[in-house]
């Protein structure tokens, strides 16, 4: 009988210790979506939409899940101001979202000319939807 009840106890322990857990995680996730979007709304103060060709610079694969995900590192080429300029995915320390510059999303705009909003002041490119 008194084990019964300790194992229950110890029980309901691990619960509200992983409850706190879970609420301490996502409120980590909400702080740094809140951050990106903050760096996002600077960028876009000052932003010109140009045209950019783009183009693969390598695959990967990333595991989620249990299931492979293919992804793309890219290189866009665009002028603005009369200078071209080239900017490769993951280079810029501020922008640190993808690791080393591979993500899944950049599979739909790869190889092909896109539509990009350019920051100068900051010098961010930041990739439009079709």
């Amino acid at each position: 009988m008194i084990y019964f009840s300790i194992t229950e106890e110890i029980e309901l322990l691990i619960c509200v210790i992983m409850f706190y857990i879970m609420a301490i995680l996502l409120l980590i996730v909400i702080i740094v979506c809140q951050r990106q979007a903050k760096k996002v709304k600077k960028w876009l103060a000052d932003a010109v939409e140009l045209t950019a060709q783009s183009t693969t610079l390598g695959d990967s694969f990333v595991w989620a899940a249990f299931f492979p995900m293919k992804t793309k590192k890219i290189f866009v080429k665009f002028e603005y101001e009369g200078r071209v300029i080239r900017k490769e995915s993951g280079k810029n320390k501020e922008n640190s979202f993808f690791q080393q510059g591979y993500s899944a999303a950049f599979r739909k705009y790869a190889d092909r000319e896109i539509k990009i909003l350019y920051s100068p002041k900051y010098d961010q490119v930041l990739i439009m939807k079709d």
